[in-house]
């Protein structure tokens, strides 16, 4: 059995706070967010769907013939969503092809066009800077553990990485509340017409596993929040509950069919996290998710 060394690096490490292990090996792993491309977005108001770009640097002080060098994501199956192509897909290049897509794309990322990862490793055929994108596709807490190792004859050395997130599944829509039926139970006219509103409702879901507890309500927590639509601040009109759909607006009556819907995205919906001691203390965190699609159920 070959000698393996495994030095780890928790997630918030300061790139010049290298162990011992890890300078006298000489590998590097550097794992860094990059949301330039979408400045709106951050650690707290990621999404399933959305793509979380990290910027990779992979070196080692002291290369050696023969080397074998490989980045691994870890897949397993636990429940912090760490299975690759079930809670998440993966997208892996060298930063340069990075660059060149986003030249070749108007500066918009096409992710068909880029290296799907299907195995959750990847040999590498040089070290130096690279692009990892993750798109969860599930809600949950992300707790990830990435390794960069390098084989040498029998032995195998390697640095590991943690990566944590949460994301969110967030559905919007609106319902024809038909509040009185017409005539003879049909449209009907005059004093006699249907009445009619939309009733307008959000779901913000934030995974079903033990570990996700990201906007549960437990846990000591108080959760909160408005909705912006229409330039309107809206409350909801019941309390906060994840994965629960909440109404947060009623329209005016009409008679014979609903208001025509004419704005058909939430502007910005704003919650407001904080546990029961740190809100009385004014320490809350304000989570913001932009441009949520409405559609008509």
């Amino acid at each position: 059995m070959g000698l393996i060394v495994v030095v780890g690096i928790c997630s918030c490490s300061n790139e010049d706070d290298l162990s011992a292990d890890q300078e006298r090996e000489g590998l590097y792993l550097s794992l860094e967010n990059n949301f330039d491309a979408h400045p709106e977005r951050n650690l707290n108001n990621i999404q399933t769907g959305d793509s979380v770009l990290y910027d990779l640097k992979l070196n080692d002080a002291h290369s050696s013939r023969g080397a074998k060098y490989v980045f691994s994501l870890n897949s397993k199956n636990t429940d912090h969503h760490e299975r690759l192509n079930y809670d998440y897909k993966a997208y892996f290049l060298s930063k340069e092809s990075y660059t060149s897509a986003l030249e070749n794309d108007s500066n918009k990322l096409n992710l068909d066009s880029l290296n799907l990862l299907k195995g959750d490793s990847v040999i590498l055929s040089s070290l130096g800077k690279y692009v990892l994108i993750i798109v969860p596709k599930i809600p949950g807490s992300f707790q990830h553990n990435y390794s960069f190792k390098k084989e040498v004859g029998n032995k195998t050395f390697a640095v590991t990485k943690e990566n944590n997130f949460n994301a969110v599944r967030i559905t919007a829509w609106w319902i024809d509340n038909v509040l009185r039926k017409g005539s003879s139970g049909v449209i009907g006219i005059g004093s006699h017409a249907s009445k009619h509103e939309n009733d307008f409702y959000i779901k913000v879901e934030g995974g079903e596993r033990k570990d996700d507890k990201y906007l549960r309500n437990d846990y000591n927590a108080i959760n909160d929040c408005s909705i912006n639509y229409c330039d309107t601040e809206y409350s909801l009109l019941d309390d906060f509950v994840e994965n629960e759909p909440i109404c947060f607006y009623k329209s005016g009556v009409t008679k014979v069919h609903a208001p025509n819907v004419d704005v058909k995205y939430i502007k910005r919906l704003k919650i407001v996290k904080a546990s029961v001691e740190k809100a009385l203390l004014g320490d809350t965190i304000f989570i913001e998710y932009w441009n949520i699609p409405l559609t008509q159920h």
